[in-house]
């Protein structure tokens, strides 16, 4: 009777800890190590930040958003795109611009959008990315 007892416990025990096991690493296999259907960063350039980035890793449509101030001064953000063409964007002093776009349709030109800016000002703010619909895009973003 008592080996019946020890091997239900073990059996018991071992069942409890796989189950941890499994809850603990649910979501970790797979595509879903590749990256996120969403990310964002943030750019203040008062405080160092140079620029601030989205792609997408593996080379799918994504949108990007952005929502910026200009602080202390005028400035020009530019979004450059992989392939180094440009758009530009003037921001007065203490008002705000933001924008949602496409990207990624095309790998080699808007895999990557970095938004930067110059002027007498800093940029202050926020850009994300998240998965296009009907997309398998993964997406990164961060500051520089």
């Amino acid at each position: 009777m008592k080996r019946s007892t020890t091997i239900v416990s073990i059996v018991v025990a071992s069942a409890l800890l796989g189950g941890l096991v499994i809850l603990t690493t649910a979501g970790t296999g797979g595509a879903a190590t590749d990256g996120l259907i969403s990310d964002h960063a943030l750019i203040d350039q008062t405080s160092g930040d140079t620029d601030v980035w989205c792609r997408s890793p593996n080379g799918q449509a994504f949108t990007v958003y952005g929502a910026f101030r200009a602080s202390g001064g005028d400035v020009t953000m530019r979004v450059t795109f992989k392939d180094t063409d440009f758009v530009e964007y003037p921001i007065a002093q203490d008002t705000s611009f933001s924008f949602s776009e496409a990207a990624g349709g095309t790998p080699s030109v808007d895999k990557k959008l970095v938004v930067s800016a110059s002027g007498a000002g800093d940029l202050v703010g926020w850009l994300s990315a998240s998965r296009s619909p009907g997309s398998k895009a993964f997406v990164a973003c961060s500051t520089d």
